[in-house]
């Protein structure tokens, strides 16, 4: 069996769908749940997902493209706190993994933002997230929310596991 890496192919994520953590439960979602990917690129983003067995319903790249890895009328394993009740929605950003800053589409660190760390209010900088990303995020949710009227909530993974996870961090806080 090959490995999620070598298995990848950008024309065809179902390549991956089975190493993704993509369930075939019912999702009947009260919510949406933000995240980061903490990953370069849409595809890096997605072999590191299937490494670990998670997924998002959806994950917006730094153009406002949205890449739809599962139907968002079912579970999938992107935050425990959520996973039964909540459609996963992650944006490519690499969050505060500044050494890496300026690659894969990345702005250089000069432009990111300064805020704290939502787990130990350590003061770190942050990669921001595009206008791109923000006006496809809004389209995306208003969509959802009238495709699933039970959704009232849209949180974020850092409000859901204080003190364990950041994203997506200080930098999404304004459009939150």
């Amino acid at each position: 069996c090959s490995s999620p890496r070598d298995a990848y192919n950008e024309q065809d994520i179902s390549t991956l769908a089975e190493a993704l953590g993509i369930t075939d439960r019912e999702l009947d979602p009260i919510g949406i749940t933000m995240h980061y990917t903490a990953g370069s690129t849409i595809k890096s983003s997605i072999v590191e997902l299937a490494l670990e067995h998670k997924a998002y319903h959806y994950i917006i790249d730094r153009d406002g493209s949205i890449t739809n890895l599962a139907p968002p009328d079912k579970v999938v394993i992107h935050d425990p706190a959520t996973n039964n009740t909540h459609i996963g929605i992650s944006f490519a950003n690499l969050g505060y993994q500044e050494a890496i800053a300026g690659r894969g589409g990345s702005p250089p660190i000069e432009d990111w933002i300064v805020g704290p760390d939502p787990r130990n209010h350590k003061i770190k900088k942050w990669e921001p997230f595009t206008s791109a990303q923000i006006s496809a995020a809004k389209n995306l949710v208003r969509e959802l929310k009238s495709k699933f009227p039970k959704i009232k909530e849209v949180t974020t993974h850092s409000h859901t596991a204080p003190g364990r996870k950041p994203d997506p961090g200080p930098a999404f806080d304004p459009y939150l």
